[in-house]
């Protein structure tokens, strides 16, 4: 069986658009799966940030929870070594006060950072739907019309050798 120059020609550059497809499919998906690899990333360490956020405003809490009890402690050991307790009272309550206002001043510290962490995630969010917005997909439609636009490239030249030929 004899195939036709021309027609083998058309088979294998059908056949290398394919190829060429599918080459550019597997390329799209993996530029995908790393964009989306690096979002999960981002979103992780936002996760952890907010965690740590977290974790040292709990701290420092506590650390001035610390502070303040063994200052009234201490306020109260002076006053009862002076023989002072009509004015310990107050002094106790500024001391709460003090502290109410260094732990208010935490938490609103603590709100603010995860206020911030939160706008990242959404920039890291928007940034990976840009990355894969920006990522060329193949087109099936494409490629057919490559094939067919061969074949009639294909058509037109063997009715030109034709009509060269008929000379």
């Amino acid at each position: 069986m004899c195939v036709d120059p021309m027609t083998a020609l058309f088979v294998a550059q059908a056949g290398n658009t394919l190829l060429s497809y599918n080459s550019q499919k597997k390329q799209a998906q993996a530029q995908q799966s790393a964009s989306n690899a690096q979002t999960e990333a981002d979103m992780a360490a936002l996760g952890e940030q907010q965690i740590q956020i977290n974790a040292a405003a709990d701290e420092d809490i506590g650390q001035r929870a610390r502070e303040a009890m063994i200052e009234r402690g201490r306020l109260r050991a002076v006053a009862a070594d002076s023989g002072l307790t009509d004015n310990t009272g107050r002094i106790e309550n500024e001391s709460r006060f003090a502290e109410g206002a260094d732990i208010t001043s935490i938490d609103a510290n603590r709100k603010r950072s995860l206020t911030q962490n939160a706008a990242e995630a959404k920039a890291a969010a928007a940034r990976g739907q840009a990355r894969s917005a920006s990522i060329k997909q193949p087109s099936l439609i494409g490629t057919g019309l490559q094939i067919a636009g061969g074949y009639y490239g294909m058509q037109d030249q063997i009715a030109e050798r034709k009509t060269t030929i008929k000379r």
